[in-house]
């Protein structure tokens, strides 16, 4: 065989090969990217959903307590009284 016959075989990818790669990527990233946001989404709701029940719980604890709700001045107080009812409630028990 005559060596300069022969053709040389490169390794490696085309451009075309490159550029389809690419573009798989750019689509996985973005379904990727979308289905976070809904994550993140849900897992807002959630929390905001435990900090109402918190809040619910913090007013009935405070009420029980003897707390009036017209003569609390701020959310800060109706909280602070609600954990030394809870932690009163738990010493009794």
């Amino acid at each position: 065989m005559n060596s300069t016959n022969q053709s040389k075989v490169c390794g490696g990818f085309s451009l075309v090969e490159a550029l389809i790669a690419i573009a798989i990527l750019a689509i996985l990233a973005g379904v990727g990217t979308s289905a976070l946001q809904g994550i993140q989404s849900a897992a807002r709701e959630e929390k905001l959903r435990i900090d109402i029940s918190d809040l619910n719980s913090a007013v009935r604890i405070y009420i029980a307590s003897g707390g009036d709700l017209s003569q609390a001045d701020t959310v800060d107080k109706v909280l602070t009284n609600s954990k030394a009812g809870l932690r009163a409630s738990v010493h009794a028990a």
